[in-house]
């Protein structure tokens, strides 16, 4: 059994609120500490595979986040033609779209179910705690916070994304590496568009449109809102883009400076742009990988230590994941074997899943057979939880071989 009994969990996005509710389910203490002063809307949305829906269901939230999500388009379309707005259509093959029982939802919402959760649970969830320091005891961690406050418990998990204060201090030398490539994930209103177009979106079919090193996505992600869509744009860039020119640079700047980029390109992307109510840029990154995902009372789960490339879709579903299976390894094990197991069982399909995107993709080739192939290779994805199941292998057992 294990001897945890009060976990700290850095960072309350996908990662560490699944973490802290699932160690709860373990009978274990969690207490999130988040960096920001408290939650607020961001980003635009999530794509959660079939396995991460496996980790819902056992929660309990896989109906309600159903509620929320619309599953992944099987209908593509285009725009293009002499205006710049004919509409012309790409089927996918329905039977690899069902395979990956991929589902879209707002990142808020989601997060605002597993907060809710979290909650419901007893989860104490604490705002305004940034990371500073840690200090590894003998029998346990100490986080010292920017505010000049500090927390203790037998261990400390952390999850705030890809860049993980909690990874720069037992891992110091490990570096995210830009990847080549941008995104701009935005959130957007029908109302306005053309009609066609306003039609094709609002039905659940999804635009796709390249163009060189340019490629947009749009398509519908909240069964009860039709006019509210998800657009991403992604492209290359050899030298990571000036953040004060890319992240740090205001919303109406941003959206003017995308309109007029968009304007070779047909009209009706710069539409959608245009219609936005929230964006969220993000450069492309991917860390090598570790040798270990800890170091010694302290572990790394999610983005924090296998950042995804947008383009899997499988950054959640690993979050998921993740957050679980720590959790039911503390359960079952001594912290050392514990966070052994989390890094021995999981490392090989986080690095095969993101190996799998080329960084110098060109997304001007990027045609049916393309996707086809790509949505083969992430539907071999298995990893099976078994979080019912007791981690217990007796000794006799390793001793039943034949007698010479």
């Amino acid at each position: 059994m294990s001897k945890t009994d009060h976990v700290l969990v850095v960072g309350a996005g996908v990662a560490g609120l699944t973490a802290a509710t699932c160690l709860n389910m373990a009978g274990i203490r969690a207490t999130v500490y988040e960096a920001q002063p408290e939650h607020v809307d961001a980003g635009a949305s999530f794509a959660i595979g079939e396995h991460g829906q496996r980790v819902l269901a056992r929660i309990g939230l896989l109906e309600e986040v159903r509620r929320h999500s619309m599953p992944m388009p099987e209908r593509f379309f285009t725009v293009g033609g002499p205006s710049g707005k004919e509409i012309e259509y790409t089927p996918m093959d329905t039977d690899i779209g069902q395979s990956m029982e991929h589902r879209c939802i707002d990142r808020s919402t989601f997060i605002r179910i597993l907060l809710a959760e979290a909650r419901r649970r007893g989860v104490e969830i604490v705002y305004g705690k940034r990371l500073h320091q840690l200090d590894q005891q003998p029998e346990s961690v100490v986080a010292t916070f920017t505010d000049g406050s500090r927390a203790e418990g037998d261990l400390l998990i952390g999850a705030e994304g890809r860049g993980s204060i909690t990874r720069s201090l037992i891992f110091p030398h490990a570096r995210l590496q830009h990847a080549q490539g941008w995104s701009i994930y935005g959130r957007a209103e029908t109302h306005g568009l053309e009609e066609s177009l306003k039609a094709e979106l609002e039905r659940g079919s999804s635009l796709m449109y390249h163009a060189g090193d340019l490629m947009c996505l749009a398509y519908r992600d909240d069964p009860l809102n039709a006019s509210q869509i998800t657009w991403l744009l992604m492209g290359r860039s050899t030298r990571k883009i000036p953040a004060k020119s890319f992240e740090l640079l205001d919303q109406d700047t941003l959206l003017k400076q995308l309109n007029e980029g968009l304007r070779p390109h047909p009209p009706l992307i710069a539409d959608i742009v245009a219609a936005s109510t929230r964006i969220a840029p993000t450069q492309v990154f991917h860390l090598p990988p570790l040798p270990a995902w800890s170091q010694g009372r302290v572990a790394l789960i999610g983005d924090a230590v296998h950042a995804a490339d947008p383009l899997t879709g499988f950054g959640t579903t690993f979050a998921l994941e993740d957050g679980m299976y720590v959790a039911k390894m503390l359960r079952e094990h001594h912290y050392i074997d514990a966070f052994y197991y989390l890094h021995a069982d999981r490392h090989e399909n986080a690095e095969k899943i993101n190996t799998h995107i080329d960084p110098e993709r060109d997304y001007s080739k990027l045609d049916y057979e393309d996707m086809q192939s790509g949505y083969a290779t992430m539907a071999s994805y298995h990893f099976d939880l078994d979080w019912d199941l007791s981690d217990h292998r007796p000794m006799n057992t390793l001793l039943d071989v034949p007698a010479p």
